[in-house]
């Protein structure tokens, strides 16, 4: 799948990048938690978000929609994450 970026570019899409994003946003909100606590949270949240994703059944995808998806998911998982991870 490729994944249209701000620019216009379209790249691969890679799962990391959102699990990447998610860890960040656990991070700044839960910054004590155990590093592997935040690895399971972030992989929850990536998983439900890739299932939302490949839902769609679209060989392109934009950022905006890929970020939205996220928010949507840790919305419903974390809404104090969610607002951590759309200020990032």
């Amino acid at each position: 799948m490729k994944v249209i970026k701000r620019d216009g570019r379209k790249v691969e899409f890679d799962s990391n990048k959102i699990k990447k994003a998610v860890s960040k946003a656990y991070r700044e909100i839960y910054p004590n938690k155990d590093t592997e606590k935040i690895s399971d949270y972030a992989s929850l949240a990536t998983k439900n978000a890739l299932e939302s994703i490949e839902f769609l059944k679209t060989d392109c995808i934009d950022i905006e929609k890929i970020q939205d998806i996220v928010e949507n998911v840790l919305m419903n998982i974390d809404k104090v994450v969610a607002k951590a991870y759309i200020t990032y």
